[in-house]
């Protein structure tokens, strides 16, 4: 968090009457974009724990959707944190995400996202499609 928002977020852990209890205090509260970021950040910091001790599956997941409310300098700084977590740890992110959804002017070095992709899906002919396939269905007006 405080490499997104120059703020540290603070995990506060109390006794409660019926077990400890959790508290998270982000920086600049209020936006949902925030709230996204602590999730991403928890994640992170969950593979890194995981990884740096050989536990865990070794990847992280996640689809563009945590994002969402996010602005670009944040999303972009998100994906660099995520690239070099992965490398630095020895696990593998995967994003998935829409072109027209990827900041490309607010990369420090767009390559670090342009060298990791994988697989460029798009639906203009069957090449850009999953195993090479188009799937059609046709439902009959008595089935609808």
């Amino acid at each position: 968090m405080e490499a997104l928002y120059g703020e540290p977020a603070d995990l506060r852990v109390s006794p409660g009457k019926t077990g400890m209890q959790f508290k998270v205090v982000l920086p600049k509260t209020g936006s949902g974009g925030v709230h996204l970021m602590a999730i991403f950040a928890y994640d992170i910091a969950l593979s890194e724990d995981l990884a740096s001790d050989d536990r865990g599956p070794g990847f992280l997941i996640h689809d563009s959707a945590i994002f969402a409310d996010v602005d670009e300098r944040q999303t972009a700084r998100a994906i660099e944190i995520a690239a070099s977590s992965a490398t630095e740890y020895g696990y593998q992110h995967i994003l998935t995400a829409n072109s027209d959804h990827v900041p490309w002017n607010e990369f420090a070095d767009r390559a670090i996202f342009d060298d990791a992709i994988v697989l460029r899906l798009h639906d203009g002919d069957a090449a850009g499609s999953i195993l090479g396939q188009r799937l059609h269905f046709s439902i009959a007006p008595d089935e609808v």
